[in-house]
């Protein structure tokens, strides 16, 4: 499910670009993606170590953030990157699944 966090902010800040944030990190049960910065189509993707994509997610919107939950059992134990990307940015982080 997607959750819209509707802040806006004009002034620059960090959700003027895109960037991607994971919480709990490492996760155990659930896992909460945040993409800032989403103001035209943007495609999230999370890969494990292989480069096999494991879930994938496109967004556009016109707030800064848009939250992501998902539950980590989805995922096997291991490491993961979550990237976001659209026609002028991309942005990665990793995520940690532990059991």
């Amino acid at each position: 499910s997607i959750a819209i966090n509707p802040e806006t902010n004009h002034d620059l800040g960090v959700d003027d670009y895109l960037n991607v944030s994971v919480y709990p990190n490492p996760a155990t049960e659930n896992v909460s993606l945040t993409v800032g910065g989403v103001h035209v189509l943007t495609l999230v993707y999370i890969y494990d170590v292989n480069g096999k994509i494991i879930w994938q997610d496109s967004m556009e919107h016109t707030h800064d953030r848009i939250e992501v939950e998902l539950s980590a059992k989805l995922f096997a134990p291991g490491v993961y990157t979550v990237y976001a990307s659209n026609s002028y940015e991309t942005s990665s982080e990793k995520l940690v699944v532990i059991r």
